[in-house]
């Protein structure tokens, strides 16, 4: 099942990946961060944390040398 990970201020939810309900949540103020797919909402949150995990930028990658 595909989720959509959104975002208002420091809370990020995911919600069943459906264009109405992701409409609902944008009308209020959400914004769309991500499309996971998990079995539940938790296992999409993790997906996304495990993904930003992934991505983040590590001292080898040269951000930090001069």
């Amino acid at each position: 099942m595909d989720f959509y990970i959104l975002k208002k201020q420091q809370e990020l939810i995911a919600v069943p990946a459906s264009e109405n309900n992701c409409k609902q949540y944008l009308d209020s103020g959400y914004f769309y961060i991500d499309k996971v797919a998990a079995c539940n909402e938790t296992n999409a949150l993790k997906a996304l944390h495990a993904c930003l995990l992934y991505t983040s930028p590590s001292p080898r990658d040269g951000l930090l040398s001069r």
